[in-house]
């Protein structure tokens, strides 16, 4: 009977001890899985148990976002938020590898996560159906320039060409839509390129029109129009300058008002941050360090330095107000005070 008390007082003050340091651990199980070519048993295990973790993060993900359409692609970079895992089985059938990993994650606010990600990416794969003239050019060339442009904007189409490879008949639509929802990808993209080019005297006019439309696996988007003209010496070069100019057309607004990723900021403030009052440099060091692998400041630079006071400069995607309520939320033992003064941020330690 002591025994066990003694247990459950144990337990209990842990539970305590990880409450107060928002350490309590966020575990996931997530299942990958990867075909063994070329006898490569190796390749296969790595690429099965990556993709293993990165759907473990992904639930994790979906537990903090309501809109599944709004998760973004998980990267290599969503691993630092990753503190553990262990492997609960693993099978090797038909010339497939197959793991279940539970994932110990580092449960953080969400909007925290992606500032600490610098590149949010979401994923598509995508049909393309053209007439007109720009039928001269091979098919493969034209997918190829689309599957660059998407890339440029964010959108990963790793999963087209196991989706176009699931995928036998492109002209029937319920099976387009069947093959979407049976992959990885979290948005599908149809569009039909209609071009047309007119000789006008030595140049070459050339207009390109786009209609996409864009589903997701709850809805589906407003058709998107986009028209776009160049001229140019050769029929082929004015077809790639209409097309590249249309597809920038589609994909920006596409990216303002259909996919809802939340966006790291693009603008950078740079302000000062007056260290005083510590009793150890490190202390400041440390402070630096927790808000840069927070992600709220991208960096710094140490200026005035000396015994009673230490300036600063630092880079952030935040405002002064908006950094110093992030810090001071984190502030539970109350250690320092901080205060805007005179536009710059003020941080004194609090004597022991």
């Amino acid at each position: 009977m002591e025994k066990r008390s003694f247990c459950n007082i144990l337990i209990f003050f842990i539970f305590i001890f990880l409450f107060a340091n928002n350490i309590i651990p966020a575990v996931f199980t997530g299942i990958g899985d990867a075909v063994i070519e070329d006898n490569n048993l190796k390749i296969a295990e790595i690429a099965a148990k990556n993709n293993a973790i990165e759907n473990s993060i992904y639930n994790y993900l979906k537990s903090k976002i309501s809109e599944s359409n709004t998760i973004p692609e998980i990267t290599s970079e969503f691993f630092k938020f990753l503190r553990s895992y262990k492997i609960i089985s693993r099978n090797v059938e038909n010339y497939r590898v197959t793991y279940t990993i539970e994932s110990d994650i580092i449960d953080f606010d969400i909007e925290e996560v992606f500032h600490m990600v610098k590149k949010l990416v979401t994923s598509a794969v995508y049909i393309v159906n053209v007439k007109g003239d720009l039928e001269d050019i091979e098919e493969n060339e034209i997918n190829a320039f689309v599957d660059k442009k998407f890339n440029n904007y964010n959108i990963e189409t790793k999963y087209e060409s196991d989706y176009l490879f699931a995928l036998h008949n492109k002209e029937d639509f319920d099976e387009v839509i069947k093959s979407f929802a049976n992959s990885k990808a979290q948005y599908l993209f149809i569009l039909l390129i209609d071009s047309n080019i007119t000789r006008i005297d030595q140049k070459v006019y050339c207009r390109v029109e786009i209609l996409t439309n864009i589903y997701t696996r709850e809805s589906k988007s407003k058709p998107i129009k986009t028209i776009s003209t160049s001229i140019a010496e050769d029929p082929k070069k004015a077809l790639t300058l209409s097309l590249n100019k249309s597809l920038d057309k589609m994909l920006i607004y596409v990216n303002n008002n259909i996919i809802k990723l939340s966006k790291n900021s693009n603008s950078i403030n740079s302000f000062n941050i007056n260290f005083l009052n510590f009793n150890r440099i490190a202390e400041v060091y440390e402070l630096l360090n927790f808000m840069t692998e927070r992600g709220w400041v991208s960096s710094y630079n140490i200026g005035t330095f000396g015994r009673e006071k230490v300036v600063v400069e630092i880079k952030t995607s935040f405002s002064p107000e908006e950094l110093i309520e992030k810090v001071y939320k984190y502030n539970e033992n109350n250690n320092f005070d901080i205060v805007l003064k005179n536009k710059e941020i003020e941080l004194i330690f609090k004597s022991l």
